[in-house]
């Protein structure tokens, strides 16, 4: 920017102006009006000076709040740009995310980067979770990026990714193996719906069972993490698929990868014999939830005895009245379990450890949930019962004969004490297996490894919820999964994010730190772009200025970026 002077009718008069490229040509054009310079004068006889040293501070970007009063001058249409991309693509680019896509698809070619579109598609998904054709057409009309490739481009893009998912998979956990502590692994699965009533004849889109009794088919994924929470693996598959058929490919991807000793940690829905068996070899260990319903009459009757329990200060032989009302007592035993594979008729012996908690805050919690269960099968009592195991039917008993052992006109239906009484006997009693014994590791710490399972469920909350990775609208199965795969690497990033966020002593959730990333727009005007951030609490303003420090981007923190620096900041931002 610079002083212009023109002369009319024997006065001169002084403009603030830019210039302004036209084809092959340049010409000023006047960004503000100052006035006539003997006026000016009248007033400050060092005008010219003054007015030098202003363009000398907007010029080196001291005094962008100039720039930005004279560009918004100039009456034209505005537009705004989400650019919080730029801040994840620099995450992206720290963890190296996009590297097992290109390594997981070689000996393919193709004439677009399916890495980069990928990295764009997950960098979307965060900024505003739409659909694909929604998320490319963001994509290309932001001046700020760079989208050579086309919508088809992105489709077929998802289907080579989703063709060699085992792959990527592979490289993913060598990644991971190589920067991530992987001493414990959690396993868990979840489901995502389709908006479709048909599921597909061969296709992964099925009907399973769903725990939002939804009528759609669904797919199912599985997917372990590490203890900090940050995916290892994943496997998707047709959404009437069993749980204890899931894990072992999958380990057996991260052992082609090079992860060999962990402990395997899951619920109680995926600790088949086989499973376990599975992880007693090659320095794998397991750490699993135990249902005692399905224990053997012997081990049942120790777990639910009132006698050797301990708490966490190491006191012994206490009874469960000794349960302190904000802890836990515990008690544990070896076991032998016995395996024989399927068409093998050599059998398998583990020794197990079981170890056995008692909460009294647990007691009270199933306490509360059986108490409003047995009211709302009170009101079922006249209405027509289902076959669902968690559902409170299950505590209505139908008799169809007399007290006089006649047989009744109409069925007699009334609360089954006895399937009341015995659920409630295990109430507060929680139940964990392992191989892991007694002088390998103590059993407060077993317990510790068990509770983190709870990472995992966050993990899946953060994809339904903050990222709606569903339902899913796709039809192609390799294009499901390549969706599936992107939006758990969209956690990824929103994880790694909130660790650095808690090294500078900020927590932050996932729905803050995508908040405060699409908080982040530039506005074009006439001269350069009009940084700005939209407005927003003070945590989650806080949260964006350490974003941008972390990632050594303060240059989001300017008020204006001129044009003729755009390929500077581009250069600057990723």
């Amino acid at each position: 920017m610079f002083l212009l002077k023109r002369r009319t009718k024997g006065e001169t008069y002084l403009y603030f102006a830019q210039q302004i490229r036209e084809g092959k040509t340049t010409k000023p054009q006047i960004m503000k009006s100052l006035g006539a310079l003997s006026r000016l004068q009248q007033k400050d006889p060092d005008i010219l000076v003054h007015l030098q040293e202003e363009l000398d501070r907007i010029n080196s970007g001291e005094d962008s709040k100039v720039v930005i009063e004279l560009s918004s001058l100039k009456n034209r249409d505005s537009s705004s740009h989400p650019i919080g991309h730029f801040l994840i693509n620099r995450v992206i680019d720290s963890l190296d995310l996009v590297s097992p896509i290109r390594k997981g698809l070689k000996g393919t070619r193709s004439e677009y980067d399916t890495a980069t579109i990928a990295r764009d598609l997950i960098s979307e998904r965060i900024i505003n979770s739409r659909s694909k054709f929604a998320s490319y057409h963001s994509i290309s009309r932001n001046e700020l990026r760079n989208c050579g490739y086309s919508i088809y481009d992105v489709y077929r893009a998802l289907s080579r990714i989703g063709t060699s998912l085992d792959d990527i998979v592979t490289e993913y956990a060598k990644l991971t193996r190589k920067s991530r502590d992987i001493s414990v692994v959690n396993y868990d699965l979840t489901n995502f719906y389709f908006e479709i009533e048909e599921a597909d004849k061969d296709g992964i889109r099925q009907y399973g069972i769903s725990k939002e009794h939804r009528p759609n088919p669904i797919v199912q994924m599985g997917l372990f993490i590490n203890q900090d929470g940050f995916p290892i693996a994943l496997n998707v598959n047709p959404g009437n698929t069993g749980e204890q058929q899931t894990p072992i490919p999958t380990q057996r991807l991260m052992a082609k990868a090079g992860i060999l000793s962990y402990v395997y940690c899951a619920d109680s829905g995926i600790n088949s014999a086989e499973i376990k068996a599975f992880n007693n070899i090659m320095g794998r260990r397991y750490v699993v939830a135990q249902s005692i319903k399905k224990m053997e009459k012997a081990r049942q009757d120790w777990a639910l005895s009132d006698g050797g329990w301990m708490d966490t200060k190491g006191n012994g032989n206490l009874t469960l009245k000794d349960c302190p009302d904000d802890g836990f007592l515990y008690k544990e035993d070896k076991f032998k379990l016995e395996y024989r594979k399927k068409g093998s008729k050599e059998k398998h012996e583990i020794a197990e450890r079981t170890i056995i908690i008692y909460s009294k805050n647990s007691k009270l919690w199933q306490d509360s949930i059986m108490e409003s269960q047995i009211e709302r099968a009170l009101k079922k009592i006249k209405d027509g019962l289902r076959a669902n195991p968690n559902s409170p039917d299950r505590l209505v008993s139908i008799d169809r004969v007399t007290d006089d052992g006649e047989v009744a006109e109409k069925e007699i239906r009334k609360l089954d004490k006895e399937k009341i009484e015995d659920e409630t006997r295990y109430h507060g009693f929680y139940a964990i297996s392992s191989n892991i014994l007694e002088d390998e590791m103590d059993a407060l710490d077993v317990i510790a490894i068990n509770s983190g399972r709870w990472r995992i469920e966050s993990f899946f909350r953060t994809m339904k919820t903050t990222l709606d990775t569903r339902p899913i609208y796709l039809q192609n199965d390799e294009s499901i999964k390549a969706h599936l795969l992107l939006c758990t690497l969209s956690v990824y990033v929103l994880t790694e994010i909130a660790a650095q966020l808690r090294k500078v002593k900020i927590q932050a959730t996932p729905d803050e730190i995508q908040e405060a990333l699409q908080g982040i727009y530039a506005t074009d005007r006439v001269i350069g772009y009009e940084l700005g951030h939209h407005q927003c609490d003070e945590k989650i303003d806080r949260i964006r200025k350490a974003m941008e420090q972390i990632y050594n981007l303060e240059s989001l923190e300017k008020e204006v970026i001129r044009k003729n620096d755009l390929r500077e900041i581009k250069k600057i931002l990723g």
